[in-house]
């Protein structure tokens, strides 16, 4: 059930020339918490629940370890469902796993865990059955860069990342080749195939990033798209403003004069106006 590391270390150290007998004799015997045979499944679960979700003092699970348990389970309880749940009953569902697992009342966790999980195993079934790659191989690549599923399933509507990825079988394909490689180096990149999906050109330089073998280069390549990417979105928001403006000097000529004096009012007199309007002399040289 756990543990299973200690027993592995246990054994390479009583089968190796590399320690004394002395060292062997202490690693004979492993102490553990051994269940009665009466002990339920749900009994055991929460034995691994509680010595692996739980704080305490020894290295946590790594997260793709953890997503993929709550996955395992979440799908345990639909299935157990007698029809397919609605979305109050699923978000009870949640809280009940939440809880389960230690994560709090919260489903927060549980939601980012079952999309990561989702994105990894599209993810692992792309390159396992398109590009015909070992299955342990693409299994390890994706427990690897996991944490970047994290950011590729944000933003599922328009603008956002999941959003361009669906739109785009081919795109989505392409991140996932550049992801197996290890091509991308952070999470800002990751954040900006919402704006190169849009570019065409940035587009392009991503796809030289993926057939590049050199590491460096294919960086230049992947650095490139963003910057054409960022160099569009900046250009449209210069377009954007001047457009504004251009619309609102038009709306100002085609006002009548009248209209400054009838029609439009300031919300509210700035000092200035109202120490004009004492005076009777807005030309005086009065630091008012």
């Amino acid at each position: 059930m756990d543990g299973n590391r200690r027993v592995a270390a246990c054994y390479y150290i009583l089968n190796s020339d590399e320690f004394d007998s002395e060292q062997k004799q202490r690693v004979e015997y492993v102490h553990v918490w051994q269940l009665t045979e009466y002990a339920t499944e749900d009994e055991r679960n929460a034995v691994v629940v509680a010595l692996n979700f739980e704080p305490d003092c020894k290295q946590d699970w790594p997260e793709y370890v953890k997503a993929r348990k709550v996955y395992a389970e979440w799908q345990a309880m639909l299935a157990a469902e007698p029809r397919t749940p609605g979305p109050q009953r699923q978000a009870a569902l949640k809280r009940e796993l939440s809880v389960r697992f230690a994560l709090g009342p919260d489903t927060a966790v549980v939601n980012r865990y079952l999309k990561m999980v989702d994105w990894a195993t599209e993810f692992e079934l792309y390159q396992i059955n398109q590009n015909n790659r070992d299955t342990y191989e693409v299994k390890h690549r994706a427990n690897r860069y996991f944490q970047y599923f994290d950011e590729l399933a944000k933003g599922t509507r328009p603008g956002g990342v999941a959003y361009a990825l669906e739109q785009d079988e081919a795109f989505k394909h392409l991140v996932f080749d550049l992801l197996f490689d290890g091509k991308f180096r952070n999470w800002r990149q990751i954040r900006e195939l919402k704006f190169i999906y849009e570019n065409e050109e940035a587009r392009e330089a991503l796809g030289r990033a993926r057939k590049e073998s050199d590491a460096e280069i294919a960086e230049e390549h992947l650095e490139n798209a963003m910057a054409l990417a960022r160099n569009q979105r900046a250009e449209m928001r210069e377009i954007g403003a001047n457009t504004r403006i251009e619309a609102f000097v038009k709306w100002l000529e085609d006002l009548p004069v009248k209209s400054f004096r009838d029609a439009i009012r300031p919300e509210k007199p700035s000092p200035f106006a109202e120490s004009v309007e004492a005076s009777g002399n807005p030309c005086r040289d009065d630091p008012k």
